[in-house]
């Protein structure tokens, strides 16, 4: 058998209050933690962060991990780990242009000669006009007249996080769309504003977050974590 896929995270922290400091209210420190996981091997590792972190709770809801995870955000850091931008997607590669065979099959008298491969999930994945694997060059898209590849833009990534994972508040890639797929874990939780109040938003947090200075804004690994959150959970 294959061996299995690795991929690298950050260590992301999370929290405020620290001794003999002020406690920052945007900036957090991310960097590489150097090590190296399978699934399965960062699938424990998030399993165990969220029984120390879920005060008991052995099936919480989002609004529950939500509220947990803007207490843990005014409290002493904790630090999380989060890879994301890995190149590669769940979908399996398209096939055929999104047809369906076993439709013409039916057509001809034949509604019981479907093979099982093509019942299997994955197929029906993989033959979907949704497979982020195909979409940005399916007819119709304007992406499909790019020459090259663009990770993130004409091909997916993919994203692995535990409880209180976070992202920061961001505008997508030439302004374009954003498509997301959950293929397993726990409920994602978005934050979201229109893009007509987007100016609004980076005014409250320029003032309340960066206190009115706006060079703190080009201070490497910063990120706006005012609200930023998407609590990616792997359980």
């Amino acid at each position: 058998p294959a061996p299995a896929a690795l991929f690298t995270t950050r260590h992301q922290e999370l929290g405020t209050a620290r001794r003999g400091r002020p406690p920052p209210q945007v900036l957090k420190q991310v960097w590489q933690s150097g090590e190296r996981y399978t699934l399965d091997q960062f699938e424990a590792k998030s399993r165990a962060f969220a029984k120390a972190h879920l005060a008991g709770l052995r099936d919480p809801t989002p609004l529950a991990v939500e509220s947990l995870f803007w207490k843990a955000s005014a409290d002493r850091p904790i630090y999380i780990e989060y890879a994301n931008d890995v190149p590669g997607s769940g979908f399996a590669a398209s096939a055929q242009s999104h047809r369906r065979p076993h439709k013409k099959r039916r057509r001809e008298g034949a509604p019981n000669s479907v093979d099982e491969g093509e019942k299997a999930t994955g197929w029906k994945l993989s033959c979907s006009p949704w497979n982020l694997q195909a979409i940005a060059r399916a007819p119709g898209s304007l992406t499909r007249f790019m020459p090259d590849d663009v990770p993130g833009v004409t091909s997916p990534m993919v994203y692995i996080g535990m409880l209180f994972s976070w992202f920061a508040w961001h505008i997508e890639d030439h302004e374009l769309h954003s498509l997301n797929f959950l293929h397993t874990g726990a409920p994602k939780t978005w934050y979201a504003v229109p893009g007509d109040r987007a100016a609004e938003l980076e005014e409250v947090i320029r003032v309340h977050g960066y206190g009115g200075n706006p060079d703190r804004l080009g201070i490497p690994l910063s990120y706006v974590c005012a609200i930023t959150i998407f609590i990616i959970v792997v359980l």
